[in-house]
């Protein structure tokens, strides 16, 4: 559990005593990987921020391409060293302390909402009007839409994933089902 600047862990014999993150300002999505945590949030809601922390507690704060930029409200870790994370019309790439920005393919504002790993371990982003997946084609990141919502329409709050697609749910409790082309990879081939 991450409140303002300090990390809590729950374990078996119960929460840690808080970690203080060197964010320099406040945390706005938390992210576990195989290696750590993967902080990001904003300083005075304006500047980006963003933080890895290990499991020994060694912080590794980013500056370089990010604090330039808006908040950041959304991230995940992948099953490498390699995160995602969000703001408001851009998409971060966070390796080993390296960032850059990718590309969206998107015409209209994202105002990111949730990111999460499909089960093939490909990153998601939910916006409040749009589900985009990314994409890697000859070395080039994008992210592509994969759903949009018209303006009118209840904003997106949250999605998940299911053997056959995604699930996208919106404020006042309706969705769609998303099925995208490769879902066949997300299931465990059965034993004769």
């Amino acid at each position: 559990m991450c409140i303002r600047d300090r990390l809590w862990a729950w374990s078996s014999g119960g929460w840690s005593e808080p970690t203080v993150l060197p964010l320099n300002g406040d945390a706005h999505a938390i992210a576990l990987g195989p290696y750590g945590y993967l902080v990001v949030g904003s300083r005075k809601g304006a500047k980006a921020r963003c933080l890895q922390l290990t499991f020994d507690g060694q912080a590794t704060v980013m500056t370089t391409g990010v604090n330039e930029r808006t908040a950041l409200k959304a991230c995940v870790c992948g099953a490498a060293r390699e995160a995602w994370a969000a703001g408001d019309d851009y998409v971060l790439s966070l390796q080993r302390g390296h960032v850059t920005a990718e590309q969206l393919d998107l015409d209209m504002a994202l105002r990111p909402v949730a990111m999460a790993l499909d089960p093939g371990g490909v990153p998601w982003l939910l916006g409040e009007r749009a589900l985009l997946r990314r994409h890697v084609d000859s070395g080039v990141a994008r992210w592509v839409p994969y759903y949009r919502r018209p303006a009118t329409a209840p904003a997106l709050v949250g999605f998940g994933f299911t053997r056959s697609g995604a699930r996208v749910l919106d404020a006042l409790g309706g969705g769609a089902s998303v099925v995208p082309h490769d879902t066949a990879n997300w299931t465990a081939q059965e034993s004769p």
